[in-house]
């Protein structure tokens, strides 16, 4: 189970990053 808790933290974590990454390449679009 701590398995599956670390693995959906850390795409989490990528998902916002990438989200940052987009918000930053184009500051017009807001993504949710």
């Amino acid at each position: 189970m701590f398995g599956d808790i670390s693995e959906m933290y850390f795409s989490h974590a990528i998902d916002k990053l990438m989200r940052s990454v987009v918000y930053a390449r184009i500051p017009h679009c807001h993504y949710m």
